[in-house]
C-alpha cells in the first residue's frame, strides 16, 4: 500500500516509530534527569501530595478525554469542519471541567484530610483552561504520518518543564515547584501548537454528532483506564498516607519510563498507519504482529532487567531514602512490562473502528482488579496493593492478546511465533544477571553498571542464537537488523 508522496504506509509507520522512539527517549531522558534531581531536593511527602492532587485531577480529566485526536485520525474523509468542531468541543468541555475541579477542591482536601490540597487543585484547574485553546491542527502531523514536527513539539515542552521545575525546587524546596512546572509546560505547549502549525481553528459544531459517536467509547475507556492507575493510589492514600503514595507513584514512574513510555511512542506512530490499512484485514494482521514482535523484543528485556537489578538500582539511582521501594520495584516492573506489551491492542481496535472491544477488555479487567484488591485487603502494609496490581496485569495481558487475535482473525500460534524467542532470551538474561549480583564483593555502582552490561549482551546473544536455530525467519530480528544496516550505510 503506497500513500501520498510515493512512500508506502509501512515505511511511513517505520519512520514515524523511529521519530517517536527518539522523541520518547529524549523526552523521558530529560524527565529522568528532572526526577533524579527532584528526588534529592524534595521529600516523599511532597511527591505524595502532588500525586494525591493529580488523582483528583485525573478523576475529572477522564470526563473530557474524548479522544478528539483519535476520532480525527480514524475518520477517512476529514475536512476543516471536523477540526473546527473538535476544537470547539474541546473548549466547551475543558473550561466546564476546570470549574468543576475548582468546586471540588475543598471537598477533596477534606476527604484526604490535607488542607494543602485545596490550593494545589485550584492551580491544577488552570491546566484545563490553558489546554482548551490548544491548536487542534497539530493532529494533522500524526494523521499524515509526519512525525518530525511532533518530535520537536514534545522535546520543547519537556525542556521548558525541566528548566522551570528544577530551579524552583532548588529555591523553594517545596511541592509547588512540581505544580508550577506543569503549568509552565502546558502554556508552552499551547503556544507551540500555533507556532508549529498554520491551522487557525474557528468556532463550529457542524460535525459534533459524528465526532461524539466515536468519542463516547474513548470516554468509557478513559474512565476505566483511570481506575487502573487511580485505584491503587486512592487505596494507599486513604489507608496509609501521602509518603506511601510518594513511594508508590515514584516507583511506578521509574519502571514505566523504559517500558510503557517507550511503547507509547510506537503506539502513537502506528495508529494512523493501522487506520490506513484497516480495509485490508490480512495486511493489517501482518502489520500488527510485526509491530507486536518489535514491542516484545525491546520491552521484555527492559522490564525483566529492572526487576533483576532492583536491589542495586534503587539505592544508586534514587538514593538511600527510597530503599524501602525495592519490594515495590520487584512487583511493579513486571506489571508495567506486561501492560506495555499489549498496549498496542487499543490502537488496533481504534483503527478498525472497534473501540468497544477495548471497552470490554478494560471493564472485565477492572472488575478483576477490584476483586483482587478486596480479596487481599487483610494483608499487612501497602505492599498488598502493589501485588494486586501485578496479578491484574497478568489477567489484562492474556485477555488483551485473545481479543486482538479475534479482531484480526488470527490464531494463538501467531502470537507464540512472535513472542517465544524474546521470552526465553529474557529468562536466560535474568538468571545470568541474578548469578552475577549474588557475588556481593564490590560496590553497588559497579554491580549495577556491570549487571546492565552483562544482561544486555546475554540477551542479544541468546536471541540471536534462538533466531539462528529457528532458521533465520522473517520477523522482528530481521527487521531490526535491516533497519540498523540501512542507518549505518546512510551515515557511513
Amino acid at each position: 500500500m503506497v500513500d501520498e508522496g510515493g512512500k508506502s504506509v509501512t515505511d511511513k509507520m517505520v519512520d514515524g516509530t523511529i521519530w517517536m522512539l527518539f522523541s520518547k527517549f529524549v523526552e523521558r531522558g530529560l524527565g529522568l534527569v528532572s526526577t533524579l534531581v527532584l528526588l534529592r531536593l524534595l521529600s516523599p511527602d511532597d511527591f505524595g501530595l502532588v500525586a494525591t492532587a493529580m488523582l483528583v485531577y485525573g478523576l475529572v480529566d477522564i470526563l473530557v478525554t474524548f479522544g478528539f485526536d483519535v476520532a480525527l485520525i480514524q475518520t477517512r474523509n476529514v475536512d476543516r469542519s471536523h477540526y473546527d468542531t473538535a476544537w470547539t468541543l474541546q473548549i466547551i468541555f475543558y473550561t466546564t471541567i476546570a470549574v468543576v475541579l475548582s468546586c471540588i477542591a475543598p471537598l477533596s482536601a477534606s476527604y484526604f484530610n490535607d488542607e494543602r490540597l485545596t490550593d494545589v487543585i485550584y492551580c491544577l484547574s488552570f491546566i484545563f483552561v490553558i489546554s482548551a485553546f490548544s491548536n487542534i491542527g497539530v493532529v494533522e502531523f500524526r494523521r499524515n504520518l509526519n512525525f518530525r514536527k511532533e518530535f520537536w513539539f514534545s522535546i520543547a515542552k519537556k525542556t521548558v518543564a525541566l528548566g522551570v521545575t528544577v530551579p524552583l525546587a532548588y529555591i523553594m524546596r517545596s511541592y509547588w515547584a512540581l505544580v508550577v512546572g506543569m503549568l509552565a509546560s502546558k502554556v508552552l505547549e499551547v503556544l507551540l501548537s500555533y507556532f508549529m502549525h498554520s491551522f487557525r481553528p474557528r468556532i463550529s459544531l457542524s460535525k459534533a454528532r459524528e465526532i461524539m459517536s466515536f468519542s463516547k467509547w474513548v470516554v468509557f475507556n478513559s474512565v476505566i483506564s483511570y481506575g487502573f492507575v487511580g485505584l491503587p493510589v486512592f487505596v494507599i492514600s486513604k489507608f496509609f498516607g501521602t509518603s506511601e503514595v510518594g513511594y508508590y507513584t515514584v516507583s511506578r514512574e521509574v519502571v514505566e519510563i523504559p517500558t510503557t513510555e517507550m511503547v507509547s511512542a510506537i503506539n502513537r506512530a502506528t495508529l494512523p498507519g493501522y487506520a490506513k490499512k484497516s480495509t485490508d484485514i490480512n495486511e493489517l494482521k501482518c502489520s500488527y504482529f510485526n509491530v507486536l514482535a518489535v514491542i516484545f523484543i525491546v520491552t521484555l528485556p527492559v522490564g525483566i532487567g529492572i526487576m533483576s537489578v532492583a536491589e542495586v538500582l534503587v539505592p544508586v539511582v534514587l538514593g538511600l531514602q527510597w530503599v524501602s521501594t525495592i519490594d515495590i520495584f520487584l512487583w511493579l516492573s513486571p506489571s508495567a512490562m506486561l501492560m506495555a506489551l499489549v498496549s498496542n491492542s487499543w490502537v488496533l481496535n481504534a483503527s478498525v473502528g472497534r473501540p468497544e472491544v477495548t471497552s470490554f477488555v478494560n471493564f472485565v479487567s477492572f472488575s478483576f482488579l477490584l476483586s483482587v484488591v478486596f480479596f487481599m485487603f487483610d494483608e499487612v502494609g501497602y505492599l498488598w496493593v502493589v501485588k494486586a496490581v501485578f496479578f491484574f496485569s497478568i489477567f489484562y495481558f492474556f485477555l488483551s492478546i485473545l481479543c486482538s487475535i479475534f479482531v484480526v482473525n488470527a490464531e494463538f500460534v501467531d502470537f507464540l511465533f512472535v513472542s517465544w524467542r524474546p521470552v526465553l532470551s529474557s529468562v536466560v538474561m535474568f538468571f545470568f544477571v541474578d548469578l552475577f549480583l549474588a557475588a556481593d564483593f564490590v560496590g553497588d555502582v559497579f554491580r549495577l553498571f556491570v549487571s546492565v552490561f552483562v544482561g544486555f549482551f546475554v540477551y542479544l546473544i541468546s536471541i540471536f542464537i534462538l533466531w539462528l536455530i529457528s532458521g533465520l525467519p522473517d520477523g522482528a530480528e530481521r527487521f531490526i537488523i535491516d533497519k540498523a544496516l540501512a542507518v549505518f550505510r546512510c551515515y557511513r
